[in-house]
């Protein structure tokens, strides 16, 4: 006999899920059996409900669980398949099928295509459509068209993966099957079935709806639909075509029908606000009414500047929610985006407001699964560095973390990997700990590598990764974890946390179920592994009861409210937009159905019923509304939805709440976050929001907000630079005598702070394995010094350019061999820009002979030492209170030239790219190399005369083809920049001209001249110095016409300049020869002395 179908219809609020309450009871009470069918997400509040009501005896469940059931009692032994194997054994046939697709060739790889395609083939399961179907609907295509294509390679795909499984795996759609065979026969037949909300999916529960009428004694029905004609009927189209089919399907089976509509007058409408009600019947109606009542306060609509700004006034709007009487366990907050979560579980973390987070973590997310696929690709990919850093950050691989920090800088430094790693650590200066740790981290990766090398099956290697993980203790270290976190309170993470392992095991049972003796690479087993880790969520229950449910618009069913806070209710978010972008287009589904095929939603009724989530979710609450939204979206800007446009519409005297006049703050934490923004108009525009000053004496009063405020000060009113710290602590810092090279002095110059941090504190940037700008610069340094070593003895004049690409020949490839750890020969990067070295080695090279040759100088020294324990002794300087500082320093080249009894001698500092003499520089200390060089070579010089001062470029120039002689060109590119010395005996002998620019008088000056540059860089050099030892340190950066030293600085990060935040830089005037000695005043030592 059919059972008499009773179909329960009503608006959201109206009653329903009471009435099938109060039938339930009835039917219960009558001695008669029931059984309960919701959707998934609602079986739990739906068996609390019971419960809270009294009601016991009738067992709640889902499609998902019944179908689940009947895998169990009708498995025949055949292994369940959840839908995270079916994504792995989906990925296995792709990885298998990879060659073959035509259509999905060029995207199989891609991100999400594998969780798309085992959807689909969910969809074609639950919708009873087999392969064949797809290869016969695609034969009914033209050639070449893509659906046929696609198609082709779905039917194969699908196919072979469904072949696979048959007869020894069970699937969901397979259980649901199961269920709807057994149904006559089972629990359900000849008992009440009540059904609150249909979960539809597909033909399948189709079939079960049927026989359920079938075989029940009674259906009980709801559906959120208007039983009376209504101006938004468009709203509730999804449920009423279902209604029509349930009536026909009723209809054919000579079932008794009855309808139910609701609201009634024993079931009211559980809206406890007019505007709320408003709201329901009007929200998507069209034409609808404005509001005719006087604000009750039951719908606040808020905009911020932004998602942080949301998240803290919607924390502010749930404490004065519980102040009123509401308790937290009677709120939710729903966000359109789980971007949220962040901002909001920080908001109410700072103001103390208990909260439970119902987003769901990746299992990825955790570090055990992140330690096995890291193991892997090591294996894989043969112990890539990558690789290697991201299992030591686990934290899980045996290594300690002081340990593996050494191993890392160790590893980046010398560019280790590969079986290198299976050696000792022989390098210079290698840590202990760092050997220690490769010791722990490699021996198990070794172990796993052989064992996976020893299994052909991927049962074989499942089992050797399980053996991995029994190494590391991996349980034991997660129990501790978790113990850990249940220790310091954080249950929710706890939680979670407990439930890695156990999914990990999962994971590797479906592999082994699924792949078995498959022979598998251990590529394509990890790519199956990483398939199965992704499918998985984890989330966690309620700690405590009283909390506030913090949840996300497409996954939170919450229960019912009375307050609810929508937050991110901003145009695409507030419903979210469907693309019409899958693996089947709606263009493509209406073919398939034309074709005779079944087709399932398309991006116009998924719209659609994302509107009718809405529509429940903005009708949940009793008695608050609150909605807001961002101004902005990172740096976009960002619109409300158009719901906001329709609540305005409908509540036009509805003020809008908005972060610029912001309500008074209900917490310290609002109070500080008020605050903040108060001052940060304050530093912007210059003027002092109302109220301000109010605030700020609230706080200032409070010792317990000094700390707090004094960070808001120095944020928002940044005072960076530090007072000198005085001579006895700069004595501490830099030791009694800390002297240095002209390099460091420009340094200071350049920015103090910088100084302070490289040599007080001796922060250095953590040394990588890659050439690097000074690297290069070191390489063509030495490359020069050795060539110089090798002409020193020989006639520069004799040299042609064979001879000098000969001489190159035999110093620069055991240079590069050896030059960085081998760095500039391990790759094809490297090797390229060694060739560029190269290249700019030997132009210099020849254009360094043509320049000795036509100068009369001959190379004397290279690489001239400096200081203490050099060749020669340190420049001394003396300060105002006796101190002495030793400077030291090597000077590139010295050429030497003898004209009959008078001999002179030039500094030449090579430089890359190259280097003008300027005078500005020279004047402010960012330039002070050249002249001190001198000055420390007229130390020990005393029978000759300095004759100049140059930079050299070191570069490979792109000489281009014209009508003057190559030699005049290479002159050109490598012509010396800097001070030649005007002196008849070098005029007479013709010096003064070739390789030196000193046209239009630019570079030539008197003795005067030169000497007073000398004299001033050794000035400069000394008051530097005494400034260092005074403890300077201002975060003061030098900006000369277009160089900005805070781009190439490694410490900017340190510092905090920022020019956003009204941070200046040193702004440095140019000056030529004339403005230079016209500053210095051309006079001799003004007391100062120079100790020869």
């Amino acid at each position: 006999m059919a059972a008499a179908v009773y179909f329960v219809l009503g608006r959201s609020g109206s009653g329903k899920s009471r009435y099938l309450r109060s039938r339930i009871r009835a039917l219960l009470e009558a001695g008669a059996a029931v059984r309960c069918i919701v959707p998934e997400q609602f079986t739990y509040e739906t068996e609390r409900q019971l419960a809270e009501e009294g009601i016991a005896g009738a067992p709640v469940y889902s499609f998902t669980t019944l179908a689940r059931q009947a895998l169990e009692e009708q498995g025949n032994g055949r292994v369940f398949l959840s839908p995270q194997g079916k994504r792995m054994a989906v990925r296995k046939t792709l990885e298998e099928m990879q060659q073959s697709l035509y259509a999905f060739g060029r995207v199989q790889n891609t991100p999400g295509f594998t969780q798309a395609c085992a959807q689909l083939f969910t969809r074609f399961k639950r919708s009873e459509i087999s392969p064949e179907q797809l290869a016969q609907a695609a034969q009914g295509l033209p050639e070449g068209d893509l659906l046929g294509d696609k198609l082709r390679d779905l039917a194969r795909l699908y196919g072979e993966t469904e072949g696979y499984l048959q007869g020894r795996y069970l699937d969901e759609e397979d259980g649901f099957a199961a269920f709807c065979a057994a149904l006559p026969t089972s629990s359900f037949a000849g008992k009440h079935i009540v059904l609150d909300g249909i979960e539809f999916k597909g033909q399948q529960t189709w079939r079960a709806l049927g026989l359920l009428m079938d075989v029940a004694a009674s259906l009980h029905i709801a559906l959120r639909l208007d039983p009376n004609p209504s101006r938004d009927k468009g709203l509730f189209a999804g449920e009423a075509r279902a209604l029509d089919r349930l009536r026909a399907m009723a209809g054919e089976r000579g079932c008794h029908v009855q309808t139910i509509a609701l609201p009634h007058p024993d079931f009211p409408p559980r809206f406890a606000a007019p505007m709320l009600a408003h709201l329901e019947k009007e929200a998507f109606a069209f034409p609808f009414f404005p509001y005719g009542g006087k604000s009750d306060g039951s719908i606040r609509l808020f905009a911020a500047l932004d998602r942080e700004g949301e998240a803290a006034a919607a924390a502010e709007a749930v404490l004065s929610a519980a102040r009123s009487g509401v308790r937290y366990r009677d709120m939710a907050v729903i966000a359109g985006d789980p971007s949220y979560m962040g901002p909001l579980e920080r908001a109410f973390s700072a103001r103390g407001i208990p909260f439970f987070s119902d987003a769901r973590h990746k299992l990825t997310d955790f570090a055990a699964p992140r330690l096995l696929m890291a193991a892997l690709r090591c294996v894989s990919r043969g112990f890539v560095q990558n690789d290697l850093l991201d299992l030591m950050k686990t934290g899980l691989c045996g290594v300690s973390r002081d340990d593996w920090e050494y191993l890392e800088n160790h590893l980046v430094a010398w560019g280790l990997r590969g079986q290198s790693l299976s050696r000792p650590l022989g390098q210079p200066d290698t840590p202990p700990q760092a050997e220690a740790a490769r010791q722990r981290l490699m021996g198990p990766l070794f172990r796993l590598r052989d064992a996976l090398g020893g299994a052909s099956t991927a049962a074989g290697k499942t089992e050797a990764l399980f053996a991995y993980m029994e190494e590391l203790d991996l349980y034991g270290q997660l129990q501790a974890r978790t113990a850990a976190l249940e220790a310091a309170g954080e249950l929710e993470r706890m939680e979670e946390n407990a439930q890695v392992y156990a999914h990990i095991l999962t994971v590797l049972d479906q592999m082994h179920a699924i792949l078995g003796d498959t022979p598998l690479s251990t590529r394509r087993y990890l790519a199956i592994f990483q398939e199965g880790l992704n499918a998985y969520e984890i989330g966690a229950i309620p700690a405590t009861v009283d909390q506030v449910l913090l949840g996300s618009l497409d996954r939170t069913r919450a229960r019912d409210l009375r307050a609810l806070f929508i937050l991110g209710a901003n145009e695409g978010k507030f419903p979210p937009d469907t693309p019409d972008d899958g693996v089947i287009d709606d263009a493509e589904l209406a073919q398939l159905e034309a074709l005779g095929l079944p087709r399932w939603e398309n991006t116009q009724e998924l719209a659609q019923a994302a509107n009718m989530d809405l529509y429940g979710m903005l009708t949940k609450p009793r008695e608050l509304l609150y909605l807001s939204y961002a101004l902005s979206a990172g740096a976009d800007a960002a619109l409300p939805a158009a719901m906001v446009d329709r609540v305005q519409a409908l509540f036009p005297d509805l003020p809008l709440e908005t972060q610029l006049a912001p309500a008074l703050p209900g917490s310290d934490a609002g109070g500080l976050d008020a605050l903040a923004r108060g001052l940060r108009t304050l530093a912007d525009t210059g003027h002092a929001p109302a109220g301000l000053a109010a605030l700020y004496g609230y706080y200032a009063a409070q010792p317990d907000h000094a700390n707090t405020l004094a960070g808001l000060e120095q944020a928002l009113f940044p005072a960076l630079s530090p007072a000198p710290f005085g001579y006895d602590l700069a004595l501490q810092l830099y030791g009694g005598a800390p002297g240095g090279s002209a390099t460091r002095l420009e340094a200071y110059n350049t920015c103090p702070f910088r100084h302070f941090v490289q040599y007080g504190l001796r922060a250095q940037p953590r040394r990588e394995y890659k050439e690097r700008r000074a690297d290069e610069g070191v390489f063509c340094h030495q490359a020069l010094d050795r060539f110089l070593q090798a002409i020193r003895e020989r006639d520069p004049g004799a040299l042609d350019e064979a001879q000098v690409d000969e001489l190159l020949d035999g110093i620069l490839p055991p240079l590069l061999a050896a030059h960085n750890g081998g760095v500039l020969m391990d790759t094809a990067r490297g090797r390229a820009k060694a060739a560029r070295l190269v290249g700019a080695v030997r132009a210099t090279a020849q254009a360094m002979v043509a320049q000795l040759k036509d100068s009369g100088f001959r190379p004397g020294e290279s690489e001239v030492s400096f200081g203490e324990g050099c060749p020669y002794p340190a420049l001394t300087l003396r300060l105002e209170n006796g101190a002495m500082y030793k400077l030291s320093g090597r000077i590139d080249r010295v050429d030497t030239a003898q004209v009959d009894a008078a001999a002179y001698y030039r500094v030449v500092d090579y430089k890359q790219g190259g280097q003008a003499f300027d005078y500005a520089q020279l004047y402010h200390g960012l330039r002070l190399q050249l002249p001190l060089y001198v000055a420390a070579l007229e130390a020990v010089h005393t029978l000759a005369a300095p004759a100049g001062m140059y930079y050299m470029p070191v570069a490979d120039p792109a000489l281009s083809e014209e009508a003057a002689p190559l030699k005049e060109r290479l002159q050109a590119a490598f012509r010396l920049q800097g001070l030649t010395l005007s002196d008849p005996v070098l005029e007479a002998a013709g010096m003064l001209e070739e390789g030196m620019d000193t046209g239009r008088g630019k570079g030539l000056v008197s003795r005067d001249e030169f000497q007073a540059v000398v004299d001033f860089a050794v000035d400069k050099a000394r008051d530097t110095l005494g400034a260092i030892m005074e403890g300077g340190a201002a975060v003061s950066p030098a900006r000369y016409k277009q160089s900005d030293p805070c781009k190439t600085c490694h410490y900017k990060g340190i510092c905090a300049f920022d020019p956003q935040l009204g941070c200046r830089a040193r702004g440095l005037g140019s000056m030529n020869k004339d403005d230079f000695l016209t500053a210095i005043g051309q006079k001799q030592e003004d007391g100062h002395a120079v100790d020869k």
